[in-house]
């Protein structure tokens, strides 16, 4: 994500965003954080694929 800007920063805007709705469940905040990671991890595997 270092090269990808607007992806960092979506993820950390949802971390914060997580953060303040689950200040006290780890999982809930870890859960939220799911689709994101998954939609990045996609995306980045796509990327590879085509070098």
């Amino acid at each position: 994500m270092i090269t990808h800007s607007e992806a960092a920063q979506e993820y950390s805007e949802l971390k914060r965003k997580l953060a303040q709705k689950y200040p006290d469940n780890i999982q809930g905040y870890m859960d939220g954080k799911d689709g994101f990671i998954k939609e990045i991890d996609l995306k980045a595997a796509k990327w590879r694929a085509s070098y």
